[in-house]
């Protein structure tokens, strides 16, 4: 029982150490925009670029794939 005892006041102890850091958490919108600031912002929408032209042209070769032969 003592052991018992002595996890859930560890767990305590970490959930009171965590509290604030979750209180400052933002959302996933806000997240998402602080990667578009700051030094790597050239890389990152240069990525975001390419991943999109990337998906586009996987999705029109679905579809070209799909048509039937004329």
């Amino acid at each position: 029982m003592n052991l018992d005892k002595e996890i859930s006041k560890a767990l305590q102890q970490e959930q009171a150490e965590m509290a604030p850091i979750l209180a400052e958490e933002k959302g996933l919108f806000t997240m998402l925009g602080n990667v578009y600031q700051g030094n790597t912002r050239f890389w990152v929408i240069l990525a975001s670029i390419s991943a999109l032209l990337i998906t586009l042209g996987f999705v029109y070769s679905g579809y070209r794939f799909i048509l039937p032969h004329q």
